[in-house]
C-alpha cells in the first residue's frame, strides 16, 4: 500500500523528518473496509522497521556505553523519535476506529465473540 524502506537501516540514522512522511502516508492513504488488511500489513511493517531499527540502536548502545556515537543514536531514538512515532499510531489507530475497524477474522483466531466485549 505504501512504499516502505528494504530494512531497519534505513531508519538507523534517521531524523523524525524522514521517518514522519512514512507515517502521513498511511495518514492520508484513502481507507475502507476493502483495503483495512493491506493497510494494516502496510502499518505494521513500518512499525517493524521502526522497532528494529530502534532496538539495533539500544543494543549497540547497552554493548558499549563510552561509544558516543550509539549513546546519540540510542538518545535519539528514546528521547525523539519514539514519542513522535507514539503520537502517530494514536492518530493511525484514530482513522482505523472512525472506520467502524471491528477486527480481521486473522486477528482474532481462537476468540469468541464474547471475549471482544
Amino acid at each position: 500500500m505504501i512504499s516502505l524502506p528494504a530494512s531497519p537501516a534505513a531508519f538507523s540514522k534517521a531524523t523524525w523528518e524522514e521517518i514522519l512522511p512514512f507515517y502521513n502516508d498511511l495518514l492520508d492513504a484513502e481507507l475502507d473496509l476493502d483495503n483495512v488488511d493491506g493497510w494494516l500489513a502496510s502499518w505494521s511493517e513500518l512499525e517493524n522497521l521502526f522497532v528494529e531499527a530502534r532496538e539495533i540502536a539500544y543494543f549497540a548502545y547497552t554493548c558499549d556505553t563510552t561509544d558516543v556515537t550509539r549513546e546519540e543514536d540510542n538518545l535519539r531514538f528514546q528521547t525523539e523519535l519514539e514519542p513522535n512515532a507514539a503520537e502517530q499510531r494514536v492518530r493511525l489507530s484514530e482513522k482505523l476506529i472512525a472506520l467502524g475497524y471491528s477486527g480481521s477474522p486473522a486477528l482474532s483466531v481462537g476468540r469468541s465473540d464474547a471475549s471482544l466485549n
